[in-house]
């Protein structure tokens, strides 16, 4: 019995470092879109914790350190657009934040940030002389 004989084809040579020029313009474009969803995801975690801990930072009896939380924020945009405010017995933290700019390849990009967070605060006072 006769041995089939191995063929080898040239003709072949080279195909899958075309096939990965042809692929990988678009696998890295889909990188690219999973990185930016990734930090724009981040970016918004960052703002709803921020909002949350300032407004708490807000509420503290007698000395607010809503300014002081702040401190902490990652982005220097994020923490100037954030507003703080106490009047009674509540606590406020609010962002409104919108920026537009040009993006890789001249795309337009914009960002919009928007949050609101109102703290209730419930305190103990001493005595009917002690209210405000």
């Amino acid at each position: 019995m006769k041995r089939p004989s191995r063929v080898r084809r040239r003709g072949f040579r080279g195909q899958a470092m075309t096939e990965f020029a042809l692929v990988a313009p678009l696998l890295f474009l889909v990188v690219a879109a999973v990185f930016l969803a990734f930090l724009y995801a981040w970016r918004t975690f960052n703002t709803d914790w921020l909002l949350f801990a300032s407004g708490v930072a807000q509420g503290v009896y007698e000395t607010p350190r809503g300014e002081q939380s702040l401190a902490a924020a990652v982005w220097d945009d994020l923490k100037q657009a954030v507003r703080l405010g106490a009047e009674g017995r509540t606590a406020e933290a609010a962002i409104r934040l919108k920026r537009r700019g040009v993006g890789p390849w001249g795309l337009l990009v914009e960002e919009r940030q928007a949050g609101r967070t109102v703290f209730f605060l419930w305190r103990f006072y001493p005595g009917p002389e002690g209210k405000r």
